[in-house]
């Protein structure tokens, strides 16, 4: 006893020797992280593992062995030691990481909150680009933000506008390309940090003989390795460990050893989404794949940190929404400015794309996914509230003037809001989508339905009134009615001679084109619906005039064809 207890005490020193010198090995390593590009793109983050200790190391295993078996106090503190030798080294990788990863937020940050055009705010306050968004699409341009965030949500480059660094005037890419590369950089960091933890607890475990296979005692050891013998091995994921002791110590080690690692991938969180708000919701997706990834194994210190850093993010991303919604909630829109797509209809396309460029990854169920329905639930109903209360606003005298302006506001923001929808293919919102083209159909028929009868007014009330006899009355007895007998019928026909028609026609289109903006290119299929409704209307009138008065000879004084060829001749007129 004598002897051993001699020997595990020279063990135990030498070992802390061993522990020291590598500590100092690491410490005097000039960086740990992968270099940065000397050009204006860094590279991937990476984070070196530290081999040389582990082949120093792991020769050791049969020492530590006996250790366990003779000396358990001894051991312990040895675990205890190592785990907190280790400490700085790892500081100092998780520092090196995390600035290596927050340069590619330097774009972000210099370009300032109030340029990112997918963020909702009041009109006035929108920067020129984000108004000019509509009109580049106008004049059929292909480098609007939303074409381009499609392109990357495709997995396309083929959109992406990188700014090459010999074009004059060019000093940085895209702010498109600044995004996807700040996305990729955080999830680069977290996959090097969940391989940095998880190969340093295999290594540990492998190197204390804790795993279930490890030998026993001293005498069922195994060969002496010069170094590490399998490096797959250690970077793999392992079985979840049963003993509710030996996990315990596990965790407590990592908790010595990346005390400082939480903290710090806090701080580049809140570096991150205070450059860029939306940020959250890649950064929550690139936690929860290392999470996913890790579920079910060993890993438990990298879950907690995962779980613990999902609820900040979550909670980040729906504090962001909470403002998004103030902000279309807070809208005010003047009686001069009712024409033409309201702020928050024009953002939400880019912020959609924005969201599921940042979420092209997710599945279904994943948390991240769910959260970021939610808060399109969120934000599209608020929207949908705010044009009711801005429509009810307009519409508050009930006149067909002040009708007009709510069916208006109504068809171009539904418009917009389907056409963009659709065209960026985002189905995730399809619910939504179809309850746009079901408001805008809804309301462009309104629309017409009132705005025909400038034109056709005192005919279709005198036909309306015969339709409305015909329910309490036989066809042939509503010409015997005083209000609507042939000499009525023939009165109001008389008012509406082709002429006319043609003048109300050409003064129909010049108001129809004062209601609709050039943006949403809604003149064309607005004036085709009341084309439309036009000849449904004579065929209405025509109809009645056959079954309620068969012998009077009567016929409208202008016909179909008549009706199509003031529209060709209106149509070359104005080029519609």
């Amino acid at each position: 006893n004598v002897h051993s207890n001699a020997f595990s005490g020279r063990i135990n020193d030498y070992l802390r020797f061993q522990f020291d010198q590598q500590a100092k090995v690491l410490a005097d390593t000039k960086s740990r992280v992968a270099p940065l590009g000397s050009g204006r793109k860094p590279h991937v983050v990476v984070v070196y593992p530290h081999e040389s200790v582990e082949d120093s190391l792991i020769r050791y295993q049969g020492f530590l062995l006996w250790e366990k078996e003779l000396e358990p106090r001894m051991y312990s503190e040895l675990q205890r030691y190592y785990a907190q030798s280790m400490v700085s080294a790892y500081e100092r990788d998780t520092r090196e990481l995390m600035d290596a990863t927050r340069t590619f937020y330097s774009p972000l940050r210099n370009r300032g909150v109030d340029e990112l055009d997918y963020l909702f705010r009041p009109e006035e306050s929108r920067p020129v680009r984000a108004l000019a968004y509509g009109a580049d699409k106008l004049r059929g341009g292909d480098e609007s933000r939303a074409h381009r965030y499609r392109h990357i949500l495709r997995g396309s480059v083929e959109g992406m506008n990188v700014a090459s660094p010999t074009t004059p005037g060019s000093g940085r890419g895209s702010i498109d390309e600044d995004e996807r590369l700040a996305d990729d950089a955080f999830s680069q960091m977290m996959g090097q940090a969940a391989s940095m933890m998880c190969r340093e607890q295999n290594f540990m475990s492998d190197l204390f003989q804790l795993p279930p296979t490890a030998p026993k005692s001293f005498l069922e050891r195994g060969p002496v390795y010069p170094q590490i013998p399998s490096v797959a091995d250690l970077c793999n994921r392992r079985e979840k460990i049963r003993d509710v002791k030996i996990s315990k110590k596990i965790l407590n080690w990592m908790e010595i050893i990346f005390e400082t690692l939480e903290p710090t991938i806090v701080g580049l969180i809140e570096h991150g989404i205070k450059c860029d708000p939306t940020q959250s919701v890649s950064m929550m997706s690139s936690v929860e794949f290392q999470q996913d990834e890790k579920k079910g194994s060993d890993q438990e210190f990298m879950l907690r940190l995962c779980d613990s850093l999902l609820k900040r993010l979550k909670h980040a991303f729906e504090r962001f929404i909470t403002d998004q919604l103030r902000v279309i909630e807070e809208t005010k829109v003047s009686s001069k400015k009712r024409r033409g797509i309201l702020p928050f209809f024009r953002t939400f396309p880019v912020f959609a794309l924005r969201l599921e460029t940042a979420a092209a990854t997710l599945e279904p169920e994943s948390i991240t996914r769910k959260t970021v329905n939610e808060a399109y639930e969120k934000i599209i109903q608020s929207m949908m509230a705010s044009l009711d209360s801005i429509a009810r606003e307009s519409d508050q005298t009930g006149d067909d003037k002040e009708q007009l302006n709510a069916n208006i506001m109504y068809i171009e923001n539904m418009h917009h809001f389907y056409h963009e929808l659709r065209t960026h293919k985002l189905h995730v919102l399809e619910k939504w989508i179809k309850h746009a083209k079901s408001q805008y159909d809804n309301s462009l028929n309104a629309y017409i339905k009132v705005i025909i009868r400038r034109p056709l007014g005192r005919l279709l009330e005198f036909f309306e009134g015969v339709e409305a006899m015909m329910h309490t009355s036989t066809p042939e007895e509503v010409s015997f009615h005083i209000n609507y007998n042939k000499a009525q019928l023939r009165k109001v026909i008389s008012m509406y001679p082709a002429k006319e028609i043609k003048k109300s026609l050409e003064q129909l289109y010049r108001r129809v084109d004062k209601h609709f903006s050039e943006e949403e290119g809604l003149l064309q299929v607005v004036w085709r619906g009341i084309q439309e409704d036009f000849i449904r209307q004579h065929e209405r009138m025509e109809d009645l005039i056959q079954k309620c008065y068969p012998d009077a000879g009567a016929h409208l004084e202008f016909t179909i064809q008549d009706l199509l060829a003031m529209m060709s001749e209106l149509a070359r007129k104005v080029n519609i």
